[in-house]
Formats: structure tokens, sequence, C-alpha cells
């Protein structure tokens, strides 16, 4: 399943829909580059006359924004957790290195600035 949007309208508005991606004309092509999430699977798709059941609506019609907005949102989050575990953990390796590190004899933390 994806979470599709796509305009239905000429003034530009959206519409949020559930597709099959098992549908007919449902086509996933080439990926799009990352900057290190490999595992987001980020791709061009193509819909050629692919049928979606009137349920697989999400919202009003014209309320796709509004969805897509808040779905960017839950990516943002997603994010800031990433980082704040990244950098937890960078924290943590640095902590290790000094306590372990040792100059003239004397472990490196002991030393004051």
């Amino acid at each position: 399943m994806a979470l599709v949007f796509a305009r239905i309208d000429d003034r530009g508005k959206l519409a949020a829909f559930i597709v099959n991606t098992t549908s007919p004309g449902f086509v996933v092509r080439e990926p799009c580059p990352t900057m290190g999430l490999k595992g987001l699977g980020l791709s061009t798709i193509y819909l050629d006359e692919v049928k979606v059941p009137e349920e697989n609506l999400v919202g009003k019609p014209g309320e796709g924004f509004g969805i897509l907005l808040e779905a960017i949102s839950m990516g943002r989050l997603g994010a800031a957790i990433g980082a704040v575990g990244v950098s937890q953990a960078a924290l943590d390796l640095s902590v290790d290195y000094a306590l372990q590190r040792k100059a003239n004899g004397k472990p490196s933390v002991s030393f004051k600035q």
C-alpha cells in the first residue's frame, strides 16, 4: 500500500489516496538518491490508469494538502529522533575514549583547563 497525493482539479487542490501497489499500472521506477537513508525507499512511481476505489480516499476531496503536511511532520519527527540517537551515541563514544586515553601517563580527563 502507498499513500499517494494527486491534484483533483485545475486549482491545484490535492486529495490523498491509499493505493494498492499491486494494482495494474502501478509501476515503481528509478530509486531517488538519498544521503545515507538507504532504507527509506524513495522512488519515482508511475500510475498508468490505476483504478482506486472511492473508499481509499483519505479525508475529503481537497484536504490532501493538510494530510501531506501532517505526513511531513511525522517524517521530521522521525529525523529528529534519529539525530538525538546519533548524538547520544557520539557522546557515549567520546566519553569512553576520553576515559581510556592517557597523556603523560595520566587519564586525559584528569587534566584541568
